[in-house]
């Protein structure tokens, strides 16, 4: 059997919406291990596009995220609480993912303790993506691209 162009590849999935969830989705698709880290609190709203399964209103039921989560392992996490934070660090540390993908406003993987700061140095093939659709430098950088509080 021909090897993946991604196999061996581990990546971590903190994106929500389109791009992010799409983008790892291709590494995953060609072989990367990924998982996708999602909030039950906040489901991206993608979870609640139709098509829905039997016309119900539920973030297990979104067609749109489904597609852009297929081919993933995910765990759902409440980042706001300090044991959601604790579980992601060691997913993080043991895991040791060679690629993270993030779509929060800036500073807030920063609150959380995930930034490249807080656990980059862990170990040196490391490296985060964040998908950020105003440049960082931008005026609108700022502006909430998923409901943080």
């Amino acid at each position: 059997m021909t090897k993946k162009a991604c196999e061996g590849v581990k990546v971590l999935d903190f994106s929500w919406a389109a791009v992010g969830p799409m983008s790892v989705r291709y590494l995953a698709d060609h072989g990367a291990t990924a998982i996708h880290v999602q909030s039950w609190s906040r489901p991206c709203f993608l979870s609640y596009q139709r098509p829905k399964r039997n016309d119900i209103s539920h973030p297990d039921y979104g067609y749109w995220a489904a597609i852009y989560n297929a081919s993933k392992m995910s765990i759902t996490l409440n980042l706001e609480k300090q044991g959601a934070q604790a579980i992601a660090r060691r997913l993080i540390t043991e895991w040791q993912p060679d690629i993270l993908v993030e779509s929060f406003t800036p500073g807030v993987m920063k609150r959380f303790g995930l930034d490249y700061e807080s656990v980059g140095v862990i170990f040196a093939s490391f490296s985060t993506r964040p998908w950020d659709p105003h440049a960082s430098k931008d005026p609108l950088s700022s502006f909430p691209r998923r409901p943080t509080r």
